[in-house]
C-alpha cells in the first residue's frame, strides 16, 4: 500500500511537473507571439520612416534641380541678350557706321565713335 501511494505521490509530481513545463512553455509561446507582433509592428514603422526619409530626399533633389535650372535659364537668358547685343554690333560695323548706339546704365541712349 505505501509503494502505490509513493508511486501515486510520484505520478502526481510527475504530471504536475509536466503541467508547469506545459504552462511554461504556453507561456513562452505566449510571449513569442507577442515579441513576433513587436517587431512586426516595429519593423512596419521603421519601414514607414525609411519611406518618408526616401520621400523627403526626393523634395530636397527636386528643389535642387529646380535651383539649377532655374540659374541655367537665367545665364541662357544673358548670353541671348549679349548675343544679340554683339549681333547688333557687328550689323552697324557692317553697314560702315563709325558710331554704334548703345544704352547706358540709366537707359538713355549713347552714342560710341569708332576708330
Amino acid at each position: 500500500m505505501k509503494k502505490l501511494k509513493v508511486e501515486l505521490n510520484v505520478a502526481k509530481e510527475k504530471i504536475s511537473k509536466g503541467e508547469k513545463s506545459l504552462k511554461q512553455k504556453a507561456m513562452k509561446g505566449g510571449l513569442a507571439n507577442f515579441y513576433q507582433r513587436e517587431i512586426k509592428k516595429l519593423s512596419s514603422q521603421a519601414q514607414e520612416k525609411h519611406l518618408d526619409l526616401k520621400i523627403t530626399n526626393c523634395y530636397i533633389q527636386q528643389y535642387q534641380i529646380e535651383k539649377q535650372a532655374e540659374e541655367i535659364v537665367s545665364k541662357i537668358k544673358q548670353e541671348k541678350k549679349q548675343n544679340f547685343i554683339l549681333m547688333k554690333y557687328r550689323e552697324q560695323l557692317r553697314n560702315g557706321s563709325t558710331k554704334i548706339a548703345k544704352m547706358n546704365s540709366q537707359g538713355s541712349r549713347m552714342d560710341i565713335d569708332i576708330f
